[in-house]
């Protein structure tokens, strides 16, 4: 072999490179254990607290050194995590969401004209496009403006505004807007992707995976590890806009006024009389029940009284004062306007909005609501019901909707004590500029009766404390009902800064520690015994050439871990069976070479002889066969979300690193051992010499047989598909889907009548292969866009499940993953416009599959007979895959969902099945200007018949290791390996009777190129 130096250098290069990432293995372990040790003593016993103390320890010692390879580097437990193959969230459990960087209001925010009919109504067309459409919102928003502007220009909309005032002008044209303002917002989701990282960085989570999708403004984040999706979800969605606001009191002049105006304005819109009557009797209500300017009310203690006050005074005033109960007869805290329930907050708001009615407010009002509902004894609750929301009217200088200050300002925010009541607070401190804007706005509440300050976190009042006294050092608190750990991440929060464009979870997928652990031991197991398999057979049938395909494999499978590790991959369930597939397909390489090699050897040819021949006429074949496979890897990787991209990532250095190891080590190793004076080496055993050597069956006559059943099958198939259809995953048609463990005997036809009395709809529910496990999907509130949509969902859920368990089931254990009882072990959430992201991507995934597959097999055998025939047989192959998939629902005992991993399956599947295809084609192709006195019926034949050892030995060492991941790998992963079992039965029958037999068919006749014979020490063909 020449270039051996070559091979050696990279063969060593490897091997540091894999050792250099093992070897830190050893101290994370130690530092885990140290963490470990810690936490039980200090948790005394107590589980939930032996995690808060086991992420307080690994945090301590995040940017500490723990390891150090002198003079080479120092490790922080940082560096030892991030330098290893971290876990998906399907092995190790945790969160993953897919966010929506919302383009919206940042487009209405450089807008000159905000209020423009058009500009809104465009905006809103396009917000609703988006939810089904693959393209960007500011395409679709350009693209919904020239539908309704009527020839009035885009850039008019834009072209005061300062910040676009040299890029904009009246003779910019509406793409060229367009380009600017994709532009601009390209800057802004890339910095929200930049300060979204940072702020995960200070969540504390080991390991996590942040990926921005550029084109389609989507962030897709992994949280390994996660155990309270409530804290990550404010995490990962608080704009962190802070601000500092002016207030105004329920006692200053004409507010009160202005609200009985709004509410009779209200009651004469809703009776179809816009009037501009006002019921006189509403002013005396507020002159009889003015709040003094004070307004000494402790607003964290409101009584029975002072609520029923509010209801005989607000009782039958009309629409406003039906929900919300204004701020009379000294009830609130001076600048609440009133209170409201959480489900009529945003009633009053759009009421509040209307310009009939906001016109009737002074010009510098803003209503915002409390963060937080406020706190009642137990006879107001039951009075009027907990969760009730305070409103304010806060102050915009001039009319304009700046605050005064803002959180740019601040240079530090730190969780601590209030020194006089001992309340978790955040503390504030402003640089230089912050602190005489805060001096000057404290200085004039103080000599305003003692007015409130608005502090305002996203747009949602966080405290409004009253100013006793000015406030010049630049030093402030925020107050809201802390714990600890909450003020430690608002802290970190506004650290990091804000978001300049506000994010919405769009998919959501929860999976708990248990199911994680449960699928590394499967797949761990599948793994195992696959590996063995493949092992002994190799030994058995090859004899030495056997033990050296072992040797390059387990060279293989140590250099994917480490190339994966290296390359920051996460490795996910998916990922495993890639490894898996990788094993099985790794030794089709060595099959290839070592049948060959035996084809020389009984043509008569010396050993040594045979090894080079064998492994040079091998070239050709293994390439296209293995170039195939990776065009359909990166098609995946291209299209694929999530998982299925790792998966497709897992495909293609599983690929590149069995050509390295099955052709150069695998030849470096042999020739080392046949290098030396009496040394050899055998290709077979003795039962294994002579088996499938001399075969000659005429399978181009049998092709009408063939075609009678292909035609047969596919009938079947499409009829299936056609009429029963599939279980389509939540990935396709969107939704909500829980996996639910139950502590008693459940039947699925009991649960599914359960929820769909909670629902009032029937969900799907299933049965999955752990005992008394099931998995609901339902699409009930999938197009509800409240933040509370998914709580909704979960409470009917619990509300169902609850009434089966016998009624004692607190939500709290329910959603708690970890927990003994009924619970959730898994939940996820896809909307409709990951639904249809992920259709749209797995068809075209497949198209483009299927066209570089066409054009690779067009450019090497120059005959487009040949692509046709390949591509023939991949749509036989997939199209019986699938029907296969629509029969069999229902009737075999496991989840057979359509979903991302039945895709990455069914494309795995084409680049199995043209692997066998380009075989064949590839001898064909030799024969062709080998044999020049022969029919092509004949040639055919002979390829056929000369590579079935080949075809059938890497079909069944595939499927020895697809078997065992089909029977060890868990109920999550039994629909992707039945896909890949079916398609290699079917892709293997496909590459003799479909491809082949097409091609005979479509070609009129073969030319025959006249070659000279060759030269003696090549393959010489032995007689038919």
């Amino acid at each position: 072999m020449q270039s051996k130096g070559v091979v050696k250098f990279f063969l060593v290069i490897l091997a540091l490179v894999c050792l250099y990432q093992f070897v830190l293995i050893f101290p994370t372990n130690r530092v885990e254990n140290d963490a470990d040790t810690f936490a039980a003593n200090k948790s005394a016993g107590d589980p939930a607290m032996e995690k808060v103390y086991r992420a307080e320890y690994l945090d301590s010692v995040s940017t500490e050194t723990v390891f150090e390879i002198p003079f080479v580097k120092k490790f922080t437990y940082q560096d030892l995590k991030a330098a290893q193959l971290a876990l998906g969230l399907d092995l190790k459990g945790g969160m993953s969401v897919v966010l929506q960087v919302d383009l919206k209001d940042f487009i209405k925010a450089l807008a000159s004209d905000p209020n423009n009919e058009t500009f809104n109504q465009a905006l809103d067309n396009a917000e609703k496009r988006l939810a089904s459409s693959q393209s960007d919102f500011v395409t679709l928003f350009v693209e919904e403006w020239q539908k309704l502007a009527d020839g009035e220009k885009l850039a008019d909309i834009f072209v005061l505004n300062e910040k676009l005032r040299s890029e904009i002008n009246a003779e910019t044209t509406d793409g060229q807007v367009g380009t600017i303002l994709r532009t601009k917002a390209n800057e802004n989701v890339s910095l929200t992707f930049k300060l979204l990282k940072e702020r995960i960085d200070k969540l504390g989570v080991t390991q996590p995976n942040v990926s921005l999708d550029e084109a389609r403004d989507l962030i897709l984040v992994e949280l390994p590890g996660v155990d309270n999706p409530e804290r990550a979800r404010n995490f990962l969605q608080a704009a962190a806009k802070l601000e500092f606001w002016d207030t105004y009191r329920a006692s200053d002049a004409g507010i009160m006024e202005a609200f009985l105006q709004a509410n009779d304005k209200l009651k004469q819109l809703e009776a179809g009389n816009a009037t501009e009557t006002t019921n006189e009797s509403t002013f005396e209500v507020v002159r009889n029940y003015g709040i003094d300017s004070l307004g000494n009310v402790d607003s964290s203690n409101y009584t029975l009284d002072t609520i029923q006050k509010l209801n005989d005074l607000a009782s039958d005033q009309g629409p406003l004062f039906d929900m919300l109960q204004i701020n009379q007869a000294n009830a609130f805290a001076p600048s609440v306007m009133g209170i409201a329930g959480k489900n009529k907050k945003d009633a009053i708001t759009e009421m509040l909005e209307r310009p009939q009615v906001k016109n009737l407010f002074p010009s510098d009002v803003k209503f915002l609501w409390s963060k937080d509902p406020i706190s009642l004894d137990a006879e107001s609750q039951a009075a009027i019901g907990d969760n009730q929301y305070e409103l304010y009217a806060i102050k915009m200088p001039r009319g304009q909707n700046i605050a005064p200050l803002t959180g740019e300002h601040v240079t530090d925010a730190n969780p601590s004590q209030d020194s006089q009541n001992g309340e978790v607070v955040v503390s504030l401190r402003m640089d230089n500029e912050g602190a005489k804007i805060w001096g000057r706005m404290t200085t004039a509440a103080a000599n305003d009766n003692n007015r409130e300050i608005a502090i305002v976190l996203d747009d949602e009042v966080v405290s409004a404390p009253r100013v006793i006294n000015p406030i010049v050092s630049g030093d402030s608190q925020i107050q809201g009902n802390y714990t600890v750990q909450s003020a430690k991440d608002l802290s970190n929060i506004l650290q990091v800064g804000k978001l300049p464009v506000t994010t919405k979870i769009i998919q959501e997928s929860i999976v708990g520690p248990s199911l994680g652990k449960d699928n590394i031991s499967k797949s761990t197991n599948a793994l195992i015994y696959g590996f063995a398999l493949v092992v002994i057979f190799m030994i058995l049938y090859y004899a030495g050439g056997g033990i050296v395909s072992i040797i390059a494999l387990a060279a293989n499978v140590v250099f994917i871990l480490g190339a994966l590790a290296s390359y920051g991959t996460v490795l996910t369930l998916p990922g495993i069976a890639g490894i898996v597939l990788t094993i099985g397909m790794a030794v089709d390489a060595n099959v290839i070479i070592y049948e060959r090699i035996r084809e020389e050897l009984r043509a008569g040819k010396t050993v040594l002889a045979s090894i080079r021949d064998g492994f040079q006429q091998s070239y050709s074949a293994i390439i296209d066969a293995n170039v195939t496979t990776l065009l359909t890897a990166f098609v995946l990787a291209y299209f694929g979300l999530g998982p299925i991209k790792g998966f497709a990532v897992v495909l293609i250095i599983g690929v590149l690193s069995s050509l390295f190891t099955a052709v150069l080590v695998a030849r470096l190793i042999i020739d080392w051992w046949t290098g030396k004076k009496d040394r050899t080496m055998s290709f077979w055993t003795g039962w294994s010499e002579n088996i499938l050597a001399n075969v000659n069956i005429d399978w181009i006559g049998k092709r009408k047989i063939g075609y009678t059943i292909s035609g047969i099958l596919i009938l079947i198939s499409l009829v299936s598909i056609f009429t029963k259809g599939f279980d389509l995953g939540v990935d396709f048609k969107g939704g909500y889907s829980y996996t639910i463990q139950f502590d008693k005997d459940v039947t699925a036809q009991d649960l599914r009548e359960t929820l769909a009395d909670a629902f009032g709809s029937t969900p799907v529910v299933k049965a999955v292969d752990t005992e008394n496990s099931f998995n609901v999907t339902t699409d009930y509130l999938i197009d509800d866009t409240a933040d509370d949509a998914a709580d909704k969902v979960l409470a009917k859920l619990h509300e169902g499940v609850n009434g089966m368990v016998g009624g004692s089931l607190s939500l709290d254990v329910f959603k708690n993953s970890d927990s003994q009882g009924t619970h959730i072990v898994s939940a996820s959430k896809v909307g409709p416009t990951i639904a249809d992201d992920i259709q749209d991507s797995s068809f075209e995934s497949g198209f483009f599959a299927l066209l570089l597959i066409f054009l690779y097999l067009f450019i090497r055998f120059s005959k487009w007979e040949f692509s046709m025939g390949a591509v023939l047989a991949l749509f036989h192959d997939v199209i019986i895959t699938l029907g296969m998939f629509s029969i069999f629902w229902g009737i075999l005992p496991f989840t057979m969902e359509v979903d991302q991993a039945f895709v990455a399956a069914l494309l795995t599947v084409i680049g199995y099945s043209v692997n066998d295809t380009v075989i064949v084609f590839d001898r064909i192709r030799e024969f062709i200007n080998t044999y020049t006195g022969k029919s092509k019926q004949e040639i055919f034949n002979l390829a056929i018949n000369n590579t079935l050892s080949r075809t059938l030995i890497t079909s069944c060492t595939t499927l020895f290791v697809v078997l065992i991941l089909f029977i060890f790998g868990g109920g999550s992963i039994k629909g992707f390996a039945f896909a890949l079992l079916i398609g290699i039965l079917v892709g293997t029958y496909s590459s003799i009777f479909v491809a082949s037999a097409t091609v005979v068919d479509l070609v009129k006749d073969i030319k025959i190129k006249n070659v000279e014979k060759k030269k003696e020490g090549t393959f010489t063909r032995a007689k038919a």
